[in-house]
């Protein structure tokens, strides 16, 4: 009998698989290795809920991959298996039904049915007779069409996409929304804070002024680009952040974003607003300024140096906990958060930095051109920009359209 398959092996195969496709096994379409880790995350913790919560329950030794997905639904190369495929998706359903009793949005565990897709290709898609080959495939086609468990949990997934759509948001929106113009006046705020003398009139420690700096690059970055968190925890000079001709931009290639059609030939290219540069170049290298005075830190030892260096960082990424490991996406959120709270009460976050600049240009009625033109810098569609980005209530969105029958009916 041949020994099964440990699974942090079928976990590491699993991995590879997603972010480097092979040609005649994968989907073609490779992902981040950020992306890939959450996916394994997620089924993780499905295994440990197959082994905890699952009627029956699976003993921990016979936990692995083919346990989620135990069968391509595939009969002698025919689609017959019509009960395992339904088996599948029961315990998919019930795994997400106990995620939802427990309070868990479907925003959230939909994660866990694309996990199950990477599964079922990872396992069964040397069955198909359709694959993709090649990402860029001319054909326009959707790969193993003919694999039933791959066809059932796309259902499932476009179903729980549909839900996502309809359901309202989680959180308390009120407690977290500000005016643009709010956000801004908490730009110039953290700015003032930067002050190397605290409120209580003493000199402030060289850490507590490299964070205080920090908060303030990231969030007025945030209002100058409002690209999504990601940009800002990878951002790194030679590599994202780039000073040609004496401009700063954020260069990304197609790899580097979440729709790669955003990469006009092969990259895109934004320009910094030309107020950040003297941060920036104190936070990363430290300059001397027109009077002779040093904008930087200047170590213990004398040397100068960019405030990004009291940190002692352990990477390349521009920004850095002050621990010197890179920021995650929960540690930057909340340093966002946390900075925008203590000003505003308001517990603000990256991504809603987003829909506050998209709802605050609807609401002022700017041009189509315009909006085309950020949704281009924010790297999705317009359409996106109108159905996710948009937080104007409906008597709001309607307001343009009954201002203007007022105004026919005093024509007549």
């Amino acid at each position: 009998m041949t020994k099964p398959v440990p699974l942090n092996r079928e976990l590491d195969e699993l991995f590879r698989f997603m972010v480097e496709p092979d040609l005649f096994e994968s989907s073609g379409s490779i992902i981040r290795p950020i992306s890939a880790r959450s996916y394994i995350e997620s089924i993780k913790r499905f295994l440990g809920w197959m082994y905890r919560f699952r009627v029956p329950t699976i003993p921990l030794e016979d936990l692995h991959l083919q346990v989620i997905i135990p069968s391509s639904g595939l009969v002698n190369g025919t689609p017959q298996d019509t009960k395992a495929v339904r088996a599948i998706l029961r315990d998919v359903v019930a795994y997400l039904a106990w995620h939802r009793r427990r309070g868990t949005a479907t925003r959230s565990v939909i994660l866990f049915v694309q996990a199950c897709l990477w599964v079922a290709k990872f396992l069964y898609g040397d069955q198909s007779s359709t694959p993709i080959f090649f990402e860029s495939s001319s054909k326009r086609t959707i790969g193993y069409q003919d694999i039933p468990v791959i066809v059932a949990l796309r259902d499932l997934l476009v179903d729980k996409n549909q839900e996502t759509k309809l359901e309202p948001p989680v959180a308390d929106q009120s407690k977290k929304w500000l005016d643009w113009r709010d956000f801004l006046e908490v730009v110039e705020q953290l700015g003032q804070n930067c002050s190397p003398i605290g409120s209580n009139g003493c000199k402030r420690s060289p850490s507590a002024i490299a964070a205080a700096r920090q908060r303030f690059l990231i969030v007025g970055l945030l209002s100058g680009f409002p690209d999504r968190q990601r940009t800002f925890r990878e951002l790194s000079v030679g590599r994202t952040l780039f000073n040609r001709n004496g401009i700063w931009q954020v260069e990304h290639e197609a790899k580097d974003l979440k729709v790669a059609a955003f990469a006009k030939d092969g990259k895109r290219e934004v320009e910094l607003p030309s107020w950040f540069y003297g941060e920036l170049e104190a936070w990363l290298f430290g300059f001397e300024d027109e009077q002779g005075n040093w904008q930087g830190w200047i170590s213990p030892t004398g040397q100068r140096l960019g405030w990004r260096a009291v940190f002692n960082p352990n990477h390349d990424f521009v920004f850095s906990q002050k621990n010197g490991k890179p920021f995650s996406r929960s540690t930057l959120c909340n340093l966002v958060r946390s900075a925008v709270y203590s000003l505003t009460g308001q517990a603000c976050t990256p991504h809603l930095v987003r829909d506050m600049i998209v709802t605050s240009l609807m609401e002022r009625g700017v041009p189509e051109h315009v909006m085309e033109a950020f949704a281009y810098m924010m790297a999705h569609s317009r359409e996106t920009q109108r159905k996710s980005y948009d937080r104007r209530s409906q008597k709001n969105k309607m307001r343009p359209a009954m201002e203007m029958m007022a105004e026919l009916r005093k024509n007549l």
